[in-house]
């Protein structure tokens, strides 16, 4: 078991009936506050819920789910101070969000990874309806940064933390001029490699485990800027720049690496399309690429069980008419296009990539058999009919 991403689900197992009780009476105090029911103490009990599962998220350790429940924390604060104006669509939000909240806790008590990134769409809207800036990607990216590299670092020598406050000035100023030359010419990958060797002379100073894997890490972020990942990207530039500060930093004493800067490197690396060996070796020290949702991925925001039983119920019927025209019924094929087309629609707020490949790649058979229906066989009507009923379950 990966001790990265693979989550214990022990602990949520736990509190999950507490955390989908509390979610359950903030949804109806969100519905009675729009049916204008003592609007502002209905929002404040809402509130007053989430905090219950916020609380419980914590504990159990869902970093990126706890930084979205107090995003909608903040939008539920304002309309019930009546610091925002209410409307319908904000209530609406808000409750969308709490059933993004417990469906994705019920993704995980089932097996899916923990990738709060899918968060990403719903805590924008949530940022904008409160009229902030969105939120970063790096916002929910939060990998164990407790995790060691399998390498053997070397020991820092004795001296090494008083030859480093002695040299922090000259390495910066090194430090600065690489980031001069990659702003300047951000395809030259000579001001990235200038940075990432001052990062491993910084590192080779530093005494304490963290330090030495944040700085390791600095290195590999800017290895991959090297190698032509993020030229010109403004998010890798905020990056780079304070990482100059934490040189700024060192120069007076602090050596304390934020925890936050480690996480926003690390999900430059995550993200990158061409890595080198060191940032390969970052990925798997971290178990970075578990982390990141593949693409098309989405969280589905409206309660799932009266979506799934309406899919189990197209499904049904789809693998019914299926049957029927693997018999012979070869009038049957256009119903079970059209259950299919029924299917592929209402699946849609589920936004899993695969799922709807599986449905795709049924709908391109149905689409060659309706050209020519006398070309299924047994060994076709088997596969189709075991793919109608993988999708059902």
């Amino acid at each position: 078991m990966s001790a990265t991403t693979d989550l214990d689900t022990g602990p949520l197992t736990w509190v999950k009936g507490e955390i989908d009780l509390a979610l359950g009476r903030a949804s109806e105090a969100i519905a009675a506050a729009r049916a204008n029911k003592d609007r502002a103490k209905n929002l404040q009990f809402a509130q007053t819920h989430l905090h219950q599962v916020r609380g419980a998220l914590s504990i159990v350790g869902l970093d990126g789910l706890t930084a979205f429940a107090d995003s909608l924390d903040r939008l539920l604060a304002e309309l019930a101070r009546e610091e925002r104006p209410y409307s319908d669509a904000l209530a609406s939000l808000a409750d969308r969000s709490l059933a993004a909240v417990g469906n994705y806790l019920d993704e995980l008590s089932h097996g899916v990874p923990d990738q709060s990134l899918r968060l990403l769409p719903l805590m924008s809207e949530l940022a904008v309806a409160r009229g902030q800036q969105p939120p970063r990607a790096s916002d929910l990216f939060y990998p164990d940064l407790g995790q060691q590299p399998s390498r053997k670092a070397a020991r820092s020598a004795p001296d090494a933390g008083r030859k480093l406050s002695s040299q922090i000035r000259s390495l910066r100023t090194q430090f600065q001029s690489g980031l001069l030359g990659w702003l300047r010419k951000p395809d030259d990958a000579g001001g990235p490699l200038a940075m990432a060797n001052v990062c491993g002379a910084i590192e080779a100073a530093m005494t304490s485990p963290t330090a030495r894997n944040f700085w390791w890490t600095a290195g590999a972020f800017f290895d991959t800027l090297a190698n032509g990942s993020f030229a010109r990207d403004p998010f890798a530039k905020y990056v780079s720049s304070r990482i100059d500060f934490q040189l700024k930093r060192i120069a007076v004493g602090q050596t304390a690496p934020p925890e936050r800067l480690h996480r926003e490197m690390l999900y430059v690396i995550a993200t990158a399309p061409q890595i080198g060996p060191s940032g390969r070796e970052v990925r798997g020290t971290y178990d970075l690429e578990r982390l990141v949702p593949p693409p098309g991925s989405a969280l589905c925001d409206q309660p799932l069980a009266p979506l799934l039983a309406r899919l189990r119920t197209l499904f049904a019927a789809a693998r019914d008419t299926w049957d029927h025209f693997a018999s012979g019924a070869a009038a049957a094929l256009p119903q079970f296009d059209e259950d299919l087309r029924a299917a592929i629609e209402a699946s849609a707020p589920l936004g899993r990539p695969a799922f709807r490949h599986l449905l795709d790649t049924l709908g391109e058979v149905v689409q060659w058999l309706r050209k020519d229906p006398i070309q299924v066989n047994d060994q076709i009507g088997l596969e189709v009919a075991s793919a109608v009923m993988l999708a059902e379950t």
